[in-house]
């Protein structure tokens, strides 16, 4: 039932490198002010209702008492 935010940037790991690099050098401040330099669109999804109660019901029906079993040992 959470809002998943997927930003559309197709090389995560490179920028994020470049960005540290861009620190490392002083052309930024600091990690955060990097990060904040970035511009990008995100594309947000909404849980649907329907799916969700479909999930709960694996959850509560296969993961929970997995899970419980698992704990015990």
């Amino acid at each position: 039932g959470c809002r998943i935010r997927v930003p559309q940037i197709t090389e995560a790991a490179a920028t994020g490198a470049a960005l540290l690099a861009g620190v490392g050098v002083g052309a930024f401040g600091s990690a955060e002010e990097a990060a904040g330099s970035l511009r990008h669109h995100e594309t947000i999804y909404e849980p649907g209702q329907e799916a969700k109660e479909v999930y709960d019901d694996i959850y509560q029906s296969t993961y929970l008492p997995t899970s419980r079993s698992v704990l015990a040992l």
